[in-house]
């Protein structure tokens, strides 16, 4: 929402009613893009489970292993940096420079997060292309936010892959807070995972 508000913005110049307008109708039709595909992206699954094989991530240092590829698959560099609390800015990826800062600010899960955004949307444009082309999003502010969040359901899904917290939910009897420290994330990263897991031959 805060992206759609801040292109809406942009484009009314500075007509508030518009910008609100425009917000709420870019996330209404990302909610129906993902209702219609039931909250479950194979394709995005796939390509999180293909990253862990390619970059031979690892649970012990994550962070680290999305670093590295980053900077052997993208030529990104992955800067932490100093931001003052009030400061609104927590990451920031600059095309030109190739530099990804990540604030101090940030907790390890929420970085870890942002990392694997950021590989989603540098190898996953095609993907994400063809996803946001569809008939229930209908301006650029649209796509803009759902390219954001299919990149988030990938990043997501790095963090946790299916069919280990598929498993890790059936042994704790979805324990989120039990999930959570198996995996080094939050509670709402936990429960907005738990919902994707739609695979018909592996439901949760």
């Amino acid at each position: 929402r805060d992206s759609a508000d801040a292109l809406s913005a942009q484009l009314s110049a500075g007509d508030q009613d518009v910008s609100i307008g425009r917000s709420h109708v870019s996330s209404e039709e990302v909610s129906d893009l993902i209702q219609q595909h039931l909250n479950h992206f194979p394709e995005l699954e796939s390509a999180a489970e293909q990253l862990w094989r390619d970059a031979e991530l690892s649970n012990d240092d994550l962070y680290a292993g999305l670093k590295r590829h980053l900077e052997r698959a993208h030529r990104v560099t992955v800067r932490t940096v100093r931001t003052p609390p009030e400061e609104r800015m927590r990451h920031h990826y600059d095309p030109e420079s190739r530099i990804l800062s990540i604030s101090e600010l940030l907790p390890n899960r929420s970085r870890k997060m942002q990392l694997a955004y950021q590989v989603g949307l540098l190898s996953l444009e095609s993907e994400l292309e063809r996803l946001t082309e569809n008939p229930l999003i209908t301006s650029d502010e649209s796509r803009t936010l759902a390219r954001a969040a299919l990149a988030n359901y990938f990043a997501a899904a790095v963090l946790m892959p299916y069919e280990a917290v598929l498993r890790a939910a059936v042994e704790t009897r979805y324990d989120i807070e039990v999930i959570g420290r198996r995996f080094g994330t939050g509670f709402e990263q936990v429960a907005h995972r738990l919902t994707t897991l739609r695979r018909p031959s592996a439901a949760g």
